[in-house]
């Protein structure tokens, strides 16, 4: 039997799932900005679901808004011009819809929502008249979401789709191959990751030169503890072996041998034997005997009790060998072709007849057998075994809907592409440099002046590769570099790339993230102009004060102290001590272990401060339990209640001001753009 352990799943796998930032897996990142009414204050940051895309678009009848009809009359209806451009009722209806819960808009809600629509487009204009689409800060902001939206978008419109279709178009058939494997640890050396890749390419060459694999097994494949780390395989479908090893097989045609392919296990060189209609899964139960000389006659005891008339369950209890499935009747559960169960098993499994009650004893590598066939896994319908896939997908490793996934499409779609040759000559370059930092490490030799690899019509070269490693990675010494690298490295040029190609494949996405963009503006727009109290003019903020300043006053306030320690003995001591008049200072020298706390508050409803409700100056309270410690309070002074200083009140006097500054600025704008409104148009 060849070692079978390498093709399980690593379930330890680093699953980096995507987030979406409190979107429903349908739509997109939500902008980082929440404000309460974000429309009055000029901050438009939601990005429409691509299933609210799906509702949009025209029809004989005119513009579907959400759900709602518009005759082409009406959506061409100009409602607002700022300038010359103008306002839609279609394009204001659209915008009222995105961020409301109701399902149906009505003219009243559109002319209310318009003015405050018109403000956000006054702001969204000044921010761009001064050129906020061009700050670097923001566009970096901008640039994260874009990258972020764009994994969100080829996770909705692609990945989950052809993650699906990929295994359900896999889970129809059975494969069988024969493969030698170069065993290989994770963060092998790219010498030892050369020298087995060009170990395999040699095999197949003589494979193809017409030498069988399984000849050259024993030569190829690593030995461990005397047996092939190859050899043959069973009949196994989706989602049984790692995927880079499935992703090889099922691009194979019977006969045909792979390249080298790179798993965690090491460098693999596959054959494809043979391809067979899945078998359905097989609900199996089993009376098992462990081998040795009596259990044949074991079997065959617990065969004739059978069809003495005892219950299979009666039998099962009393004869089976098997403690895992003794306790369920004998049950093992749905079995089917793939590397959990010997080939001599499931051929057993399978040429049983589900129409009988039993078989009689059959023997497999494992021991004897009684079998029993429950249930035959036939499905009624194609939504139900969809259903039936999906619910296996969510368990099945590296179909995982992740970032991966995301890069592994944009790689495929853009044909990514490696010069392994090249890489070889860059490798063995950058092991030259041994104990030293590759920072210290200039590229030379045969590498030189080619290409290492292309994507999306663009070349790499060794000497970019090199450029990028010795920026990401100089600290480290040439015998530290691995071939994880260069994989960092492709996946920074897909990403490079990921905003451009999925504005190329998804043309609707250029201008919802445009969306963002056109939030943020506003957003700082108003931060600058309106919400920020650093920018507001201290002697308009002192005119608003003079007049109101009986608006701003302080409570009468409790001046206090608390003492409080974990030892009912050190607080004790600090009592006596603030008892005998020592000031807090004075305490803590003496006391070092006490916790000291001097405050001033207005709030007596809760424990500590409302015992302070019942001291007089210059008083404190006996000891109480407060927050797992022991601790007094004392009451030092009552302050009155009085006007607050303007410096006192300013943060106050900046949030009362606000409505003024966005009506001034809300005038400016309006003096600064001719804005006309024509609300009676919405009927």
């Amino acid at each position: 039997m060849p070692i079978l352990d390498h093709f399980l799943h690593d379930t330890g796998k680093r699953n980096r799932k995507l987030t979406t930032y409190g979107l429903p897996v349908s739509g997109l990142p939500v902008a980082g900005l929440v404000v309460a009414g974000f429309f009055v204050a000029g901050l438009i940051g939601w990005v429409p679901s691509l299933a609210a895309q799906d509702m949009g678009g025209q029809s004989e009848s005119g513009e579907i808004v959400n759900g709602v009809v518009l005759s082409e009359s009406e959506s061409g209806l100009v409602v607002a011009e700022i300038d010359d451009e103008a306002v839609t009722l279609g394009e204001l209806s659209s915008y009222y819809m995105r961020n409301s819960v109701e399902e149906q808009v009505d003219a009243v809600d559109l002319r209310e929502f318009l003015p405050l629509y018109t403000d956000y487009k006054l702001k969204l204009r000044y921010g761009l008249d001064n050129g906020l689409d061009e700050e670097s800060s923001l566009l970096e902001e901008f640039e994260q979401y874009a990258r972020q939206a764009s994994y969100s978008y080829w996770l909705e419109q692609e990945v989950k789709d052809q993650l699906f279709e990929n295994y359900k178009m896999r889970s129809m058939e059975e494969r069988k191959a024969f493969h030698l494997l170069q065993r290989l640890q994770p963060g092998a050396s790219p010498a030892d990751e050369l020298e087995a890749r060009n170990k395999l390419m040699e095999a197949k060459s003589r494979i193809e030169d017409g030498e069988a694999i399984e000849d050259l097994d024993a030569e190829y494949s690593t030995q461990v503890r005397g047996r092939s780390a190859g050899g043959q395989l069973p009949w196994f479908s989706a989602g049984n072996t790692v995927k880079e090893f499935e992703d090889a097989l099922y691009s194979l045609e019977p006969g045909e041998i792979s390249e080298p392919i790179r798993s965690q296990f090491g460098f693999h060189l596959i054959q494809l034997q043979d391809v067979r209609e899945k078998m359905p899964e097989r609900l199996t139960r089993h009376i098992y005997f462990q081998p040795g000389d009596s259990a044949k006659i074991r079997a065959e005891e617990a065969w004739q009790a059978l069809e003495d008339g005892r219950t299979w369950e009666e039998v099962a209890k009393n004869y089976t060998q098997d403690g895992g499935s003794r306790a369920r009747d004998g049950l093992i559960g749905w079995i089917h072709h793939g590397l959990q169960y010997s080939e001599p098993f499931l051929e057993q499994v399978y040429a049983a007849d589900p129409d009988l009650p039993y078989t009689s004893p059959v023997e497999t590598n494992y021991g004897f057998h009684i079998l029993r066939i429950d249930s035959v896994k036939v499905y009624t319908s194609e939504e139900q075994r969809d259903q039936d896939l999906r619910q296996k997908l969510e368990n099945v490793p590296g179909y995982g809907e992740d970032k991966d996934n995301v890069l592994q499409l944009i790689a495929s779609r853009g044909g990514w592409s490696v010069d392994e040759d090249v890489y070889g000559e860059v490798a063995l370059s950058v092991l030259d440099v041994d104990s030293l930092k590759i920072e210290d490490w200039t590229l030379e030799g045969a590498a030189m002046g080619r290409i290492l690899a292309n994507f999306n019509s663009t070349s790499y070269t060794a000497e970019d590769f090199a450029t990028w490693l010795i920026a990401e990675y100089g600290d480290i010494t040439g015998h530290q570099f691995r071939r994880r690298y260069l994989e960092e490295y492709r996946d920074s040029i897909l990403e490079s790339h990921l905003i451009e190609m999925t504005r190329q494949y998804f043309p609707e996405f250029d201008s919802e993230v445009r969306n963002y963009l056109h939030g943020l503006i506003v957003f700082r727009v108003s931060d600058d102009h309106i919400w920020n109290p650093a920018t507001i003019d201290s002697t308009d903020l002192k005119a608003f004060h003079a007049g109101r300043e009986e608006d701003y006053v302080l409570s009468e306030r409790y001046d206090y102290l608390l003492m409080a320690s974990v030892s009912d003995s050190i607080l004790t001591e600090a009592m006596r001590l603030y008892d005998e008049g020592l000031d807090v200072e004075e305490v803590r020298e003496r006391v070092p272990e006490i916790q000291v706390s001097d405050r001033i508050t207005d709030y007596l409803e809760e424990p500590p401060t409302s015992y302070l409700k019942d001291l007089k100056k210059g008083e404190r309270s006996e000891s109480f339990e407060y927050r797992s410690r022991t601790a007094f309070i004392a009451l030092k002074d009552i302050l009155p209640s009085r006007l607050m200083t303007f410096e006192e009140a300013f943060n106050r006097l900046a949030n009362d001001y606000q409505p003024v500054r966005e009506e001034q600025f809300r005038d400016y704008l309006q003096n600064r753009y001719a804005v006309r409104t024509y609300p009676e148009r919405i009927q």
